[in-house]
């Protein structure tokens, strides 16, 4: 656990410098007013500064040794530029450590080792033996390369958080398995939630305050089997690098960035740093995971806001700014799969020799939600949903149905007390509660999204759950009014006993306090295959590649995509042997 913990220290170190230059940099070039933000933020806004990094070296160079090298060079010119800002920053974030309450920071401290501890354990996520390894170690191996979706089609998903930790996987220290970046974003954004658990304490009633405050208390328990009638994530979804967890933290940190108002006043026309971070967190998100594509309904807001007040410098920035963000992710998606956006088969535009058949491509599109549903991924699923989710929504567990239940309540009461403030004080209604008014209609969007496309809860929390904290914060503010504060107490007891008797066991394992990382996780059987011109494939039978010799394929794929070398070595990529009249 403490290689693990040194290693976050290390990332959070460079993660930190490069997140206040990137802050710094964004408040020069949109004249916006000074601001030191949360230590959370800073390190977020750094991390997806080292993702931008990561994704445009990988289609270059593999993610190793150079690429670490590269990145402290970047960090320390980075550092150097922005030195003042980094002392005002460190300032006053040893200020804000001295404001805090010590109970609170003290149980900060204990799931720092709790989250390492889980994030020690070995995975046996399903997904990280299907693609999730996998990917790391192409990566790491070998970067981008041509038409590898033809090996493995699930490597078209392209997921830049899969990026970020191939490039902290250290794979050239030869000292064991890195993926924990999950717990370390985790802790970050609980980092942040404390924040407001403080405010609490000191008085602060305000709704946004207590959102900020209880928001990570549904996922700060994590169930150890195979299912949960009370938890939301496993284990597995911090031992594996899983998208899901960091696309659900973010989609909750843009929504309580959006519904922050500096200093509690309303908006002025000007655009904070904070309204900044929402549209390139968004568009970091989508890179992650395409899935919260419907949190840029917020960013809208916000553009609509700057195209009414002509505000032409502001928009320019964020578009060339998102873009920035977004091409490195697009040239590997296409460099991969032949496709803009693997699997959304609609978008076929480029005609390469590594593209994917469009058969397979559609097949995985299909089988997102027919998995999902439990319906069978090898025939088409056409089945409307007026059909499908009564019997889905009555066979899930009981936690699902209370979230889904929520949701359907939140949604009819938001509908009514819309029309009561509407008719009581008219249009103006809009201009006050527009913040509330978009998160809502972002969140209702978002789920509609989900279910169209792949009704699996776990990639629906991101926004469930903030949908449905949104509407109780607001309930209980409406309940309790000026003695909301008083909820912090026993939301603190809740999690001195999840740290205290739930994962005791984090406790009682003080010899995995010094263990070293894990070693990499084998596919159980593979068979090496080497054609006429020596060209070499290892099949798996089952489809757990795991971290298995390159280039691996499971047994089905081999057959059906029938990849082949574009050139005599690996890194001249891949293309599929089958004809064009295949895939008719």
């Amino acid at each position: 656990m403490l290689i693990i913990i040194l290693s976050w220290i290390y990332i959070l170190i460079i993660a930190y410098c490069l997140g206040v230059a990137s802050l710094a940099g964004l408040q020069r070039v949109f004249r916006t007013a000074p601001a030191h933000l949360h230590f959370s933020l800073n390190c977020i806004t750094g991390l997806m500064a080292l993702t931008f990094i990561c994704m445009s070296v990988c289609l270059v160079m593999p993610l190793g040794l150079g690429s670490n090298l590269l990145i402290l060079l970047i960090t320390l010119v980075a550092s150097w530029f922005s030195r003042k800002d980094l002392r005002a920053s460190l300032t006053a974030d040893r200020l804000r450590l001295k404001q805090g309450r010590p109970s609170v920071s003290l149980i900060f401290l204990a799931f720092i080792f709790i989250i390492a501890r889980l994030s020690y354990e070995p995975s046996s996520h399903f997904d990280d033996g299907l693609y999730y390894s996998t990917t790391i170690r192409w990566l790491q191996e070998y970067g981008t390369v041509k038409g590898l979706a033809n090996v493995n089609a699930r490597i078209g998903f392209n997921s830049s958080w899969h990026i970020l930790q191939a490039n902290f996987g250290f794979r050239f220290l030869h000292a064991g398995l890195f993926n924990d970046l999950n717990g370390l974003i985790f802790l970050l954004l609980f980092l942040y939630s404390i924040g407001g658990i403080n405010d609490l304490l000191k008085g602060d009633s305000q709704w946004r305050s207590a959102l900020r405050a209880f928001i990570m208390l549904p996922v700060l328990a994590f169930y150890f089997g195979m299912s949960s009638d009370l938890m939301l994530f496993s284990v597995n979804f911090l031992s594996a690098p899983t998208p899901d967890i960091p696309a659900c933290l973010l989609i909750w940190l843009i929504v309580l960035l959006f519904l922050t108002r500096p200093n509690g006043k309303p908006d002025t026309g000007t655009m904070p740093l904070t309204d900044i971070l929402v549209v390139f967190y968004s568009v970091w998100a989508c890179t992650i995971k395409f899935s919260a594509v419907p949190i840029f309904l917020l960013s809208s807001c916000l553009v609509y806001r700057l195209a009414v007040t002509r505000q032409i410098r502001q928009m320019a920035g964020l578009g060339i700014g998102c873009l920035l963000i977004a091409t490195p992710w697009v040239l590997r998606s296409i460099l991969i799969s032949g496709y803009l956006l693997f699997p959304f088969s609609a978008i076929d535009i480029f005609h390469v020799r590594w593209k994917l058949p469009i058969n397979e491509v559609r097949g995985h599109e299909n089988a997102i939600k027919a998995f999902a549903l439990g319906a069978p991924v090898d025939r088409p699923f056409e089945t409307p949903i007026i059909a499908w989710f009564p019997k889905w929504a009555a066979g899930l567990d009981f936690m699902r149905q209370v979230i889904l239940g929520t949701t359907f309540f939140a949604t009819i009461c938001y509908l009514f007390i819309g029309i009561y403030l509407f008719i009581r004080k008219g249009a103006v209604v809009f201009s006050i509660y527009l913040r509330e008014i978009a998160v809502v209609i972002t969140g209702i969007a978002g789920i509609l999204f989900w279910l169209a496309k792949a009704p699996d809860f776990r990639f629906g929390y991101g926004f469930l759950d903030i949908y449905c904290m949104l509407f109780l914060v607001l309930a209980c503010r409406y309940g309790l009014e000026q003695h909301l504060r008083y909820l912090v107490f026993p939301a603190l007891l809740f999690m001195y006993a999840l740290a205290l008797i739930y994962y005791r066991n984090t406790w009682k394992r003080v010899d995995l306090l010094l263990a070293a990382p894990l070693h990499y996780r084998m596919p159980e059987t593979v068979r090496k295959v080497s054609a006429p011109n020596g060209n070499v494939f290892y099949i798996v039978t089952k489809s757990d590649s795991w971290n298995g010799p390159l280039p691996i394929v499971n047994d089905f794929e081999y057959k059906e995509i029938q990849p082949a070398y574009m050139g005599p070595r690996i890194e001249d990529g891949f293309m599929s042997a089958r004809q064009p009249e295949d895939d008719r």
